[in-house]
């Protein structure tokens, strides 16, 4: 009795974890820079290996299976998998204390009995490629500055960006900024910041339009929380200058980390110099536009120390070295190029709101804005105004043989290098592999039709190959392949994308022995498998002679034996 009640609490045991056959909510953890989810792991159990052994052995040290995934695309609950010895995996989710760190939890799997193989359950995201309009049709700039892959680490969620301009329209936009702060107007020391001239909200929407809504265009940072500051009052084409720095001094104070300038005028003074330097020696990351004179001297406030001088460069083929826009001023202070011509967004230029295209370096200024809004993201509290400098000059796009220079100053910035400077390389996701085989199984001679397909979710898939254990390959995505001979052949396809990454499928195809007793008993004819077409009666008559000759030699042979001549 006591043996009987101990094996069903070992059962009982085995049995604890309840199937849903979906995970339940998971939290992302981050690891080797890779998102994952947090107390899950992938795990392979040895072939000839004690399933109930590993579950016992998993348990004792906190892990707990949770479903089995197998070959051939089931998912099995753990009991199915457990009691169901035929049943294969590909692998098994096992799921333990989310607190646990996922590199200690690997450790400890890969030191249970019977466990040859653990991985984290990576998770994965559809490749960021926003489905606004205009980012197709009219936006090919922001995927010269290399946005696209920069946006699978960060969109600029949370860090505040302030906009010392024209204020922004709070009503009737269909694609303004979603993070839109309350701001205040400076020129009329009030609250009301609306837009009544256009410019300001262009501006603000080149940073953080909003993105991946299926309308309009798309913002450099689109997470980015926008700060206006209306220095230019209503119908007026200027701003005081005392206006401009008590907008830069309220915007430190309300915690801005970037601070975007698109104007320029004037000269040095000490006044604005020392105003500029206070908020860059507060860590925030003061930019402003060169200006548009085509002049060879940056405009002020953008050619003071320590605010990033940003001029324009045209658009041009993706890895192309960018050229100078000719509107846009040079000289010893610029620092960076953008893109800043034929620049679309949303605003109301006085012909009533819509996407308006514009140039200048009013543009092209917020586009670095934007940029260093996702690298503070990425870098986190310990970021330095210096330290975001430094990693677009080291980084930026430029003749490889040239270094600083009056026109271009260190180059278009290239913000997925950028990015990658600071956390490492951003993960390029494999091909998805897809393959349909019928039928899977028959006898020979077997002609099996395969289709093959793979996707790509931050890419293009380049090339195909499928390779057979026989030896043979195909570069086809679909193609008839007989098998002539009894055996297990495993086919594999392998798709590469374009930035070399590559994964594979298989599937295994059993060819039995044909059967010789069926083909003689039907009317196929003389056992040629098959059957006898019109082709196969045009030989009947050689076979039949070589037939006769063969019989003629045996009874020859015969009459030898027995002494007949």
């Amino acid at each position: 009795m006591r043996s009987r009640i101990l094996a069903v609490c070992c059962l009982a045991v085995l049995l604890l974890p309840v199937f849903t056959g979906l995970a339940a909510a998971f939290e992302t953890v981050l690891y080797n820079r890779m998102p994952v989810a947090a107390g899950q792991a992938l795990i392979a159990v040895a072939p000839r290996h004690s399933r109930a052994a590993a579950v016992r052995a998993l348990s004792a040290d906190g892990f707990r299976v949770i479903r089995a995934s197998t070959p051939d695309g089931q998912v099995l609950s753990p009991a199915s998998w457990l009691h169901d010895a035929k049943a294969g995996e590909r692998f098994l989710v096992v799921e333990f204390d989310p607190a646990r760190p996922i590199d200690e939890a690997l450790a400890a799997l890969a030191e249970t009995p019977g466990i040859v193989a653990a991985a984290p359950n990576q998770v994965f995201y559809p490749a960021f490629v926003p489905n606004d309009p205009f980012y197709q049709s009219h936006q090919s700039y922001l995927r010269e500055m290399y946005l696209e892959k920069a946006w699978d680490l960060s969109r600029g969620d949370q860090v505040k960006v302030a906009v010392v301009d024209t204020g922004y329209i709070l009503e009737g936009l269909t694609d303004g900024v979603i993070n839109l702060l309350d701001g205040y107007d400076f020129a009329d020391n009030d609250d009301n910041v609306s837009d009544t001239i256009g410019h300001g909200t262009q501006v603000a929407n080149v940073i953080a339009h909003a993105t991946n809504n299926g309308i309009g265009a798309a913002g450099v940072a689109p997470g980015a929380r926008i700060l206006p500051c209306k220095v230019f009052r209503d119908g007026e084409e200027g701003a005081l200058e005392s206006d401009i720095l008590a907008a830069v001094d309220w915007a430190v104070q309300q915690g801005a980390q970037v601070i975007n300038m698109s104007l320029g005028g004037g000269g040095y003074d000490s006044f604005s110099a020392e105003t500029m330097s206070d908020a860059v020696a507060a860590n925030v990351v003061v930019v402003a536009a060169s200006g548009n004179e085509g002049a060879g001297s940056v405009s002020y406030p953008a050619a003071y120390e320590g605010v990033i001088a940003v001029g324009s460069c045209d658009t041009h083929a993706i890895g192309d070295f960018p050229t100078r826009s000719s509107f846009s001023n040079y000289g010893d202070a610029l620092d960076f190029v953008a893109p800043g011509n034929a620049i679309i967004g949303e605003t109301d230029y006085g012909q009533g709101i819509g996407f308006y295209v514009a140039s200048g370096t009013s543009l092209a200024s917020p586009m670095f804005a934007g940029a260093a809004a996702l690298l503070i993201d990425v870098a986190g509290d310990g970021y330095t105004v210096e330290g975001i400098r430094k990693v677009f000059q080291q980084t930026a796009n430029r003749d490889p043989d040239a270094g600083w220079d009056d026109e271009l100053g260190w180059g278009e910035i290239n913000v997925q290098a950028a990015m990658e400077a600071i956390s490492g390389p951003i993960p390029n996701d494999p091909p998805i592999v897809h393959i349909i085989a019928k039928p899977l199984a028959g006898a020979a001679p077997l002609t099996v039709t395969f289709t093959g397909g793979a996707s790509d979710s931050d890419g293009s898939i380049a090339s195909y190959l499928w390779s057979f254990s026989s030896g043979e390959t195909y570069y086809l995505l679909q193609f008839d392949h007989t098998f002539t001979k009894p055996g297990e052949y495993t086919v594999y396809l392998t798709a590469s994308d374009d930035s070399g990454e590559s994964a594979s499928d298989h599937v295994v195809i059993t060819v039995t022995p044909g059967d010789d007793n069926a083909d003689s008993k039907s009317d196929r004819g003389c056992g040629v498998a098959g059957g006898a077409g019109w082709a196969d009666l045009a030989i009947m008559p050689a076979l039949l002679a070589v037939w006769s000759l063969a019989m003629g030699r045996r009874r020859r042979r015969a009459a030898e034996k027995a002494g007949i001549s």
